[in-house]
């Protein structure tokens, strides 16, 4: 092909689509000599330089540097992707181009740096503060620092490095109040969380907006190594509350977390029967969550009352007996300080409540206590037989009327008795047991 180059840039720049002028700069290498930088400069202009940001992500340098030599306009983007995607060569090439911002944000309000930070890369890291027009402490939409993004993801080596800038907030808020000790605390980052409480300026027991402390956090997903250096600091209130009025042994024996419950206790500062915002107790909470382990060592310190309510009038047996939690319903029956039928606001009984989920094994327990009444009625008139028959629990309605103690044609306060509670669920074989019964008893 003989025409002139100025000739094959005005073909080109007839050409609708970047796709028809690459064909057409790819049939030989006079036109990809001529067409490729025409092609790098329709791509800025077209579509805002989808060439330079595709390089920038996946570290293509000579694409890079074609997309800058084609480009006039401002490649903050590309930056921030290239710092986004660890790609330290990409990086290196757009902090020394003019047309660069290195501070930019993004719509998420987040910098080169906060995206570095992210992936802990600290070649990119390194490369964004030595360039000189940083803003260490630069606050995303969220409020959060690039020092707050790296402690929650645990990147110990970045968290070191901004630490010994000597320029960073190591007590800076984000939205949430959170601070980055808080943050680490709650994500179980030990490490970082040690490197944070060498500096004597973090605030160790700093509280949120949700009035949650590091401490509480720490409690609450179990990381006992960092409860441990939160208690050695000397600094931190164990029995804070939080929010919903938690405290941290609360939140430790709702989780299940036997070695922090008792580490807390240890202390000897802990109230080990607090009452949260609902009146639930540590041991309550325990109960209710199947904690096997908590709960018997909370009955071994001799602190706690066994039976308290909340302020539904539930107690630790009743929320062990709703969820079927055997061998603490056992424990609290052994304990011989709780009321085996005891009513909460709607009047149920840990039978009810038993019996209403199906849990035979438990239902078994609490009849062969001797001490509940089988026939308790709760605040719609229904009894444990009419719950079980009415859901359809076979065995649980058979060691109901093996008690002998069960009104088959009692009604609740809808008229509704058993056997039309069964009728009604369909379940044919606790209806043909109910009506076998009832028969038997009027001599038919």
């Amino acid at each position: 092909m003989r025409l002139p180059n100025e000739l094959l840039s005005d073909i080109a720049e007839w050409l609708d689509y970047e796709r028809d002028i690459n064909a057409l700069a790819r049939t030989n290498r006079r036109l990809f000599a001529n067409l490729n930088h025409f092609l790098y400069r329709r791509n800025a202009e077209e579509t805002g330089g989808s060439a330079l940001i595709w390089a920038a992500a996946t570290g293509q340098e000579q694409t890079a540097r074609n997309a800058l030599e084609a480009c006039d306009e401002d490649v903050s983007a590309a930056l921030r992707e290239s710092a986004r995607c660890c790609q330290e060569s990409i990086v290196r090439l757009l902090i020394k181009s003019s047309n660069v911002e290195v501070d930019s944000r993004d719509e998420f309000g987040r910098t080169p740096l906060s995206w570095a930070t992210d992936e802990g890369h600290m070649p990119v890291v390194k490369l964004l503060l030595k360039s000189g027009s940083i803003d260490i402490n630069s606050r995303d939409n969220a409020g959060r620092t690039p020092l707050s993004r790296a402690a929650e993801l645990g990147r110990e080596s970045t968290v070191r490095f901004l630490l010994k800038s000597g320029n960073v907030d190591i007590n800076s808020r984000d939205n949430a109040g959170q601070t980055p000790l808080s943050r680490a605390a709650g994500q179980g980052h030990a490490s970082v969380v040690k490197l944070l409480l060498a500096s004597r300026n973090t605030e160790v027991d700093s509280r949120d907006n949700s009035c949650q402390t590091p401490l509480l956090r720490a409690a609450e997903g179990g990381y006992e190594s960092i409860i441990r250096r939160l208690l050695a600091s000397g600094n931190v209130e164990v029995d804070s509350r939080g929010g919903l009025d938690q405290t941290p042994l609360s939140r430790a024996a709702e989780g299940g977390h036997e070695s922090i419950v008792r580490l807390l206790m240890e202390t000897g500062n802990v109230e080990v029967d607090s009452k949260d915002e609902f009146g639930a107790t540590p041991l309550l909470r325990a109960a209710e969550n199947g904690h096997v382990p908590v709960v018997e060592l909370l009955l071994e310190s001799g602190n706690v009352e066994v039976d308290s309510r909340d302020r539904f009038g539930i107690t630790p047996l009743s929320v062990a007996a709703k969820g079927g939690h055997k061998s603490i319903v056992r424990l609290l029956l052994e304990s011989g300080n709780v009321e085996v039928d005891s009513r909460d606001k709607q009047a149920h009984s840990p039978l009810s409540l038993a019996a209403y989920e199906g849990h035979e094994s438990v239902v078994r327990l609490l009849l062969e206590s001797g001490n509940v009444k089988v026939d308790s009625r709760d605040e719609f008139g229904r009894t444990p037989i009419s719950w079980a028959a009415g859901k359809g629990y076979v065995s649980v309605v058979k060691l109901l009327l093996a008690s002998g103690n069960a009104e088959v044609d009692s009604r609740d306060k809808t008229g509704q008795t058993p056997l039309s509670w069964a009728a009604l669920g369909r379940h044919e074989l606790i209806f043909r047991l109910l009506l076998d019964v009832l028969q038997k008893r009027r001599g038919k």
